[in-house]
């Protein structure tokens, strides 16, 4: 439920700016309770927000290290994830049909198809990998 709800907010910070848009989605979810969702969860939510790009969750960050860390185990997977979906529809045109995982001893290979060419995709994908890899432990490669 936590990873879908920040997929379907993950962009609501463009309502202020798209610069830094995941910074303030972040703001959005910290100042918008949503009901049915406990304080706690909405504050994962808003730090997957706040992830879901460039920076890394960070002890640095006050919003991340405030947090249990029982929950900055939660922000940090599911980052990761959603880094990668994202990545997946970078274009905003669902030009990405179908992906297939398969596994190779301690590497997966990530084969995307869809229409057109998906080197913008894959070119996000590839950028977006490192915080997959370090928090799941495996090599992720694009495959053709």
């Amino acid at each position: 439920m936590l990873l879908e709800v920040s997929a379907l907010l993950h962009d609501i910070g463009h309502f202020i700016n798209t610069i830094d848009h995941n910074k303030h989605g972040y703001y959005i979810m910290k100042a918008s309770p949503l009901i049915g969702l406990s304080e706690a969860r909405q504050n994962i939510i808003a730090n997957i927000i706040q992830y879901h790009r460039k920076s890394t969750p960070s002890f640095q960050d006050d919003n991340f290290r405030n947090l249990p860390a029982k929950d900055r185990i939660v922000v940090t997977e599911l980052s990761a994830l959603i880094r990668l979906a994202d990545a997946l529809d970078v274009s905003h045109t669902g030009r990405v049909k179908n992906i297939s995982l398969e596994e190779q001893k301690n590497t997966w290979k990530l084969k995307l198809q869809g229409e057109g060419d998906l080197m913008l995709e894959k070119w996000t994908l590839e950028k977006r990998l490192r915080l997959f890899q370090d928090v799941f432990a495996v090599k992720l490669e694009i495959t053709e």
